[in-house]
């Protein structure tokens, strides 16, 4: 009987130790770093890593939003929408990101305006079918339920998609000068894939 007592206060302090180091690692790296009053002050105690690091590795982003009223399937509308404009951003960083390096490699004279706005053309007309179709991938709601975060990933498919259709849209565009444009595109996935938009 002495060795069932001892089996079992065993177990039960390594539940207490399991339960107590669980939290943390959900955190990731960086979320570790923050000090619990602070997750606790923002209302994101035990919030999953991707809300604390805004997203999931490349091509993915978050989105939160109020929810008022009770009304979830509008507030997770919206942080989808957010994520959304979010992955947007970040394509058009990774776009600006190879034409750069083009530039950088090219003896053309491109200037900064015409950049932005072949930037913008080209992020414009390659997200906007691809982006419209990104799903929200995980959801977290506060505790005290007033705020939704929704994580919305590139699939890879999707991501072949739009690597596609920014190539053509490279191509197409008028502002860029053509040794610009055979620099990016021979160099492309390398360099649409090394450029970090976080």
């Amino acid at each position: 009987m002495n060795t069932k007592v001892k089996l079992l206060a065993g177990s039960v302090i390594a539940a207490f130790l399991l339960i107590g180091c669980g939290g943390d690692d959900s955190l990731g790296v960086g979320g570790k770093s923050i000090d619990k009053k602070a997750l606790k002050a923002l209302n994101l105690k035990g919030a999953p890593n991707w809300v604390i690091n805004a997203g999931q590795g490349d091509m993915s982003a978050i989105g939160d939003s109020e929810i008022v009223g009770g009304d979830l399937g509008f507030a997770r509308n919206e942080a989808l929408a957010l994520a959304r404009d979010e992955l947007a951003r970040q394509v058009s960083v990774k776009v600006e990101g190879v034409l750069i390096n083009a530039k950088e490699k090219s003896k053309s004279d491109f200037g900064t305006a015409s950049m932005q706005s072949a930037t913008s053309q080209i992020t414009k007309q390659s997200t906007s079918t691809i982006l419209s179709g990104t799903k929200q991938t995980d959801t977290w709601i506060t505790s005290d339920g007033t705020r939704i975060f929704v994580l919305a990933k590139l699939s890879p498919e999707n991501k072949s998609k739009l690597e596609a259709n920014i190539k053509q849209q490279i191509n197409k565009n008028g502002l860029i000068p053509a040794d610009i444009k055979k620099e990016a595109l021979n160099n492309f996935s390398a360099n649409f894939n090394a450029v970090e938009a976080r």
